[in-house]
């Protein structure tokens, strides 16, 4: 989807999706979908955030590529809306991409239409291991790099981009964004997610 399209569709649907979960008709998606109160570290701001969610025991596993994931600290509390009800959790963040992958993979079986999110495809109800496995360690290295580094989102991204520009065929060498190393267009789609607001 193009970016200016996906930025339109996210401004326009998620207030709506927002309103609907905080109102007496929440019952249509909030068995999958809740609202996370997110305050941004540079900018103050709190953002009402539709995420859709996998209840696993006391736990509610959320998994999004999204940037506003980035202000969210394991331990820290934050205000969200369950099934009509507003409460506090706590964050808890796995760095660990083999529990990652597993967990993700539970989650996209209780929750398949977000795996187009994700870059995997489900197959017979089943999510791709493969495209599992990149997701997982695609979640991991950024959430670690963008938390623990703090680069500026441009300069990661630039990195990215030369790093598959380097690893490209020395033979016939295109841009980066052409090549993608074969990563079926998610190497664009994690540099916009990275770099976008």
């Amino acid at each position: 989807m193009n970016r200016a399209v996906e930025r339109l569709f996210t401004r326009a649907v998620n207030p709506v999706v927002t309103k609907l979960l905080d109102s007496r008709f929440h019952g249509v998606l909030s068995g999958s979908v809740l609202v996370l109160h997110v305050t941004g570290r540079k900018s103050g701001k709190l953002m009402r955030v539709p995420a859709s969610y996998a209840p696993r025991g006391p736990y509610l596993d959320v998994f999004t590529p999204a940037r506003w994931a980035h202000n969210l600290e394991r331990g820290q509390s934050i205000e969200l809306l369950l099934r009509g009800t507003h409460c506090r959790a706590t964050v808890r963040t796995e760095r660990n991409p083999m529990a990652v992958g597993k967990a993700l993979r539970r989650f996209l079986r209780a929750v398949p239409r977000e795996a187009i999110f994700h870059g995997v495809k489900v197959r017979r109800g089943q999510p791709d291991a493969f495209g599992i496995a990149r997701a997982a360690e695609e979640l991991c290295c950024d959430a670690l790099v963008l938390s623990r580094l703090k680069p500026q989102p441009r300069g990661y991204a630039n990195s990215l981009l030369t790093v598959a520009e380097y690893l490209a065929s020395p033979v016939i060498r295109p841009p980066a964004m052409a090549s993608e190393i074969n990563s079926g267009g998610f190497l664009e789609r994690r540099i916009r997610m990275i770099v976008s607001d």
